[in-house]
């Protein structure tokens, strides 16, 4: 029955309801046990990440084509226009960046989680790419990793059944975006873009943990440091970068 194959899972770890006295907990004989929630086969979990790659990596050339240039920025006249970043190379790069995020995604977190995930692996992915060739992080593409953030914060609350993910990812993009944007306040080498994607990190990290919310602020804020440092070597002067 049911209530003996919990007790002889619990018995290898000192559990049970009728030590000390206690009578054993009472399990209707037709209950099910539970499960370790959605289990996906590695093979698709692999095919999985190589679709969202590729779909990110196709959708690049249409996406910078028809991106609105910030023409409010007084910079925008020495930007490369996004249309003329549309090409073999961006999208390989893309490709190639989407696939290692996705593939770490599956490999370390639960298959409820993914849905939000993407936010960060496919949406992101492309932000930061363009942002590597402009400084540029698009606004419309920080508001779409904001909705696929939020459908994937749901769909774990509705796994699970309660409102704790979404409690947990409002949290860290309160956390993180809150956090960036007074850094945004207080410092002029950071864009609102970078705060923007902060608050999305922090919805996605917040489903995880918050020691993951904070490890993502101290690795973004060494990589951005680095790649400053890398940056300002090679070329010799101190112009703006792609802190996301």
């Amino acid at each position: 029955t049911a209530q003996e194959n919990v007790e002889t899972a619990l018995a290898p770890l000192g559990v049970s309801g009728r030590r000390r006295g206690y009578p054993a907990p009472m399990i209707p004989p037709d209950a099910p046990l539970p499960g370790p929630g959605l289990v996906v086969p590695p093979a698709v979990a692999v095919g999985i990440a190589f679709a969202l790659a590729l779909v990110t990596a196709l959708a690049s050339g249409p996406v910078l084509r028809q991106l609105p240039e910030p023409l409010d920025d007084p910079d925008v006249a020495s930007k490369t226009p996004y249309a003329a970043l549309a090409g073999p190379g961006f999208a390989a790069g893309v490709f190639a960046a989407s696939l290692a995020a996705n593939l770490l995604v599956v490999a370390r977190t639960p298959a409820s989680h993914w849905i939000a995930w993407a936010s960060l692996t496919t949406v992101s992915v492309l932000a930061c790419a363009i942002d590597l060739r402009t400084t540029y992080l698009p606004r419309v593409l920080a508001v779409a990793g904001w909705l696929v953030a939020a459908a994937g914060a749901i769909v774990a609350a509705a796994t699970t059944a309660s409102v704790g993910p979404l409690l947990s990812a409002a949290a860290g993009a309160a956390a993180l975006g809150g956090f960036f944007w007074v850094f945004w306040r207080l410092s002029r080498g950071l864009g609102f873009g970078d705060v923007r994607l902060a608050a999305t990190i922090g919805a996605v990290t917040g489903l995880e943990s918050l020691d993951l919310v904070a490890g993502s602020v101290l690795l973004g804020t060494l990589l951005g440091a680095a790649w400053s440092v890398g940056r300002r070597l090679a070329r010799g002067h101190d112009g703006p970068f792609a802190y996301g």
